[in-house]
């Protein structure tokens, strides 16, 4: 999921600010504190500074499931910021479990062996 969020962002998500992703941090949109969930579509790269902002101030932000944030100052003027690339979100990483042997027959015991002899033939010794 890292390397989805560094390809769609490249830089910081607020307005203006092109500081690269590798100087910032990855945020939840909505505090995961708050039952923000750790999801493509709840996170995205703040650098220090407007990351400091969106928590220390009356600054407010939403992001649509396409990757676009919302900002709304705290004068009401409303900033929208594009992803700089609009991939297709990561499918679920595959399962790290192995997969469960298929049953297959056990090969058959002496036990399993039916008595194929005719009783009325003398004993082999």
């Amino acid at each position: 999921m890292k390397k989805y969020l560094q390809i769609r962002d490249e830089t910081c998500r607020v307005q203006g600010c092109n500081k690269a992703v590798r100087y910032c941090d990855i945020d939840h949109t909505i505090d995961r504190q708050f039952g923000g969930p750790t999801t493509n579509v709840n996170l995205s790269h703040l650098c220090a500074a407007d990351h400091a902002l969106k928590h220390n101030t009356a600054w407010t932000v939403t992001q649509t499931a396409d990757g676009v944030m919302h900002w709304t100052s705290p004068a009401g003027k409303h900033y929208a910021t594009d992803p700089a690339t609009r991939i297709i979100p990561p499918l679920k990483p595959p399962s790290t479990k192995a997969p469960h042997p298929p049953d297959t027959p056990h090969p058959p015991s002496w036990f399993d062996i039916p008595d194929t002899r005719n009783p009325d033939d003398p004993a082999p010794f």
